[in-house]
């Protein structure tokens, strides 16, 4: 802290000309990170965000980019359903590379949910389940309403997995795979933006 004793002090004295535009810089408090906004030579500290505010706050900006382009490819392939194996080997290039967006930005968003956006999300609503497992996670979000139950959660991911590499034998399974997975993208968006606004309303209220 003696830094900025002696910067503001400084910009006390001389007026700090060359710092009359906004600009921000970095403070470690004992409550988080906030940071020192300079204008004209004046010092305010910002508000200061937890450790746990910023988790999520990066969480939810990460899921949100997933959840525009998963959207938008939801749009395209919905034209498509239901897939079967002659559907799947008659699509044009261009149809592949947007089931294959499609999958990916699923597996993507699935993946920040359960890895960051549920566990922040917790921490805010007053539950710590970072060393737990997760299962535990997931026992108390189904407690919570905000996901439809952990054996769906679970599901996905084993859909997930039963088209990570293509079979020629078992073109079948991985096409219903496909299909369950095509399914629930308007299942997994609502997911997403429930635990957003219950998590939100209670910071809003804190």
């Amino acid at each position: 802290m003696l830094w900025l004793l002696v910067r503001m002090i400084h910009a006390m004295l001389y007026g700090l000309r060359s710092l009359r535009r906004y600009r921000c810089e970095p403070l470690i408090a004992a409550n988080g990170l906030g940071f020192v906004l300079i204008t004209d030579g004046i010092y305010r500290i910002d508000k200061m965000s937890s450790v746990a505010e910023l988790k999520w706050e990066s969480a939810v900006s990460e899921c949100r980019a997933h959840e525009c382009r998963l959207m938008r490819a939801m749009e395209y392939i919905n034209r498509l359903l239901p897939l079967d194996t002659d559907v799947i080997e008659a699509l044009s290039d261009e149809q592949h590379a947007w089931l294959d967006h499609y999958l990916y930005r699923f597996a993507k968003l699935q993946d920040a949910m359960g890895e960051r956006l549920f566990l922040s999300g917790l921490s805010l609503l007053g539950e710590e389940y970072g060393d737990q497992p997760f299962i535990d996670a997931l026992n108390r979000l189904e407690a919570l309403n905000l996901i439809p139950s952990r054996e769906w959660w679970q599901q996905q991911r084993e859909f997930r997995n039963q088209i990570a590499h293509e079979y020629p034998d078992r073109r079948a399974e991985q096409c219903a795979a496909t299909n369950a997975i095509c399914s629930e993208g308007d299942t997994i968006l609502r997911v997403l933006n429930g635990v957003i606004d219950t998590v939100e309303k209670k910071r809003a209220g804190a």
